[in-house]
């Protein structure tokens, strides 16, 4: 069982590394979307899905529901 929390805590560190690396390159390039996602070589859609996945809002303070695993 200390293998399956183990893991859990794991993924959730990488969890919120994503969210913060996704944070940290909106506020660099002023929350601009296409340079963001330039800037973490993604494409636009995936930068957006990935907002969503963590409720992150964009400039408009929209942000999109979706599951978070």
């Amino acid at each position: 069982m200390e293998t399956q929390e183990g893991m859990a805590i794991i993924r959730e560190v990488l969890v919120e590394a994503e969210r913060q690396e996704l944070l940290e390159a909106l506020k660099k390039v002023n929350w601009v979307e296409a340079k963001a996602a330039n800037l973490l070589r993604l494409p636009r859609n995936s930068l957006r899905y990935r907002m969503r996945k963590f409720r992150i809002e964009n400039r408009k303070g929209r942000v999109q529901h979706v599951y978070v695993s």
